[in-house]
């Protein structure tokens, strides 16, 4: 539950455009300074990630480290590659995964008895839909396959043709002999 709580807060308190990476949870103050060490010392062996802004904020009882405002993917791969061995505890915060109460929201609970029949219709379209595209398909099927039997045909026809001429030359050939 204190997790959760912890979780709650760092979605409310992460910035808005970017990621944020958090790390390093600990209750205890000396713990903290020696995970920022640690931290410190990965960050300067590493070029790429040499200037990235860091905090460490108290939620409830933790200490946490924030790495935020990141809106580079590459970085963000990268803090976790290299991170990921010495923190076991870091997760990412992104704006995609904040909780959102809205008008919206509050306006689509009351009207949850109108969703059944909306998921009926949704139902009904994606059933037309697919059906549209199996009939589709069916007919591209039958196009096909009545060309491969046109082909047949010609070529039975032409096999036919070349039997024939053969059986008349046997024939020329067995009245010289």
């Amino acid at each position: 539950m204190k997790i959760l709580k912890f979780l709650l807060l760092l979605l409310l308190f992460s910035t808005v455009n970017a990621e944020t990476v958090v790390f390093g949870a600990t209750k205890e103050k000396a713990i903290l300074d020696k995970n920022l060490k640690t931290f410190k010392k990965l960050l300067s062996n590493n070029k790429e990630l040499e200037n990235i802004e860091y905090t460490t904020e108290k939620f409830g009882d933790n200490f946490v480290i924030l790495i935020s405002k990141i809106d580079n993917n590459k970085k963000i791969k990268s803090l976790m590659l290299l991170l990921k061995p010495t923190f076991n505890d870091i997760f990412i915060v992104s704006p995609s995964n904040k909780l959102a109460v809205n008008k919206n929201n509050i306006e689509e609970d009351n009207r949850e008895k109108d969703n059944s029949e909306e998921d009926i219709f949704s139902y009904i379209n994606q059933f037309i839909t697919k059906g549209f595209f199996i009939i589709i398909l069916s007919l591209l099927g039958l196009i096909f396959l009545y060309e491969l039997f046109t082909k047949f045909r010609h070529i039975n026809k032409i096999q036919k043709s070349f039997k024939d001429n053969q059986d008349m030359i046997q024939d020329k050939i067995n009245k010289i002999t």
